[in-house]
């Protein structure tokens, strides 16, 4: 699930059942992939929004029974945070800690509303309950939302990928071809404005050939 809040910050949030689905190069993809998407052509680059990359696990896999691991870059030689922006955050879907994220990981679990620590989700709940009919519905409703989440994101990493892909030919095509803007355009599938946009920003950031 992709979301951007009132400060403008995006958030990347998947649920995941298996300790593959969520290792750290999946995180570096994942963050790139956000960087990729929010960045212009030309666009001043502290103005760059901050990007979280969350991953809800279904177990520990950091085995140190912590709520939330946050892995953020700093500089190996003194300590200090290096402040770009990206960070990475893995939920304990195991942790049931007396906090709130302890809450909200019973709460996932649980389909019993009068257990439910949370009352917006324990509404939620009894209400999605009473109109499905069950505990059972309730299961297999839960199980069907985490399938199509991780298919929605699937889908969400092939078509970045592509456009990624078509940005990088229509970069090669604008540096080493004479075709037009709109030639460019119908090749790579990207809108013509985008390709100018490129073009324009490919000219600011070449050197100057010395005479």
């Amino acid at each position: 699930m992709f979301a951007i809040d009132s400060t403008g910050k995006r958030y990347n949030i998947e649920i995941q059942r298996r300790d593959v689905g969520a290792d750290a190069k999946r995180a570096r993809y994942n963050s790139s992939l956000i960087d990729a998407n929010i960045t212009k052509p030309g666009e001043n680059f502290q103005r760059l929004a901050d990007t979280y990359v969350i991953f809800i696990t279904e177990r520990d896999i950091f085995r140190r029974g912590l709520p939330k691991y946050t892995i953020d870059r700093m500089v190996l030689e003194t300590g200090e945070p290096f402040c770009d922006g990206a960070h990475i955050i893995y939920v304990n879907g195991e942790y049931r800690g007396d906090t709130p994220i302890g809450h909200l990981m019973h709460d996932f679990c649980c389909t019993e509303p009068e257990k439910m620590k949370i009352p917006e989700l324990a509404e939620q709940t009894r209400q999605f309950k009473g109109e499905k009919g069950g505990r059972n519905d309730m299961c297999r409703s839960m199980e069907e939302m985490v399938e199509r989440v991780e298919k929605a994101t699937a889908e969400r990493v092939r078509k970045e990928t592509k456009e990624s892909n078509s940005r990088q030919i229509a970069r090669n095509l604008l540096t080493h071809s004479r075709m037009s803007y709109e030639e460019i355009a119908n090749i790579t599938n990207l809108p013509p404005d985008t390709v100018k946009r490129m073009a324009r920003y490919a000219r600011r950031a070449a050197p100057e050939k010395s005479v």
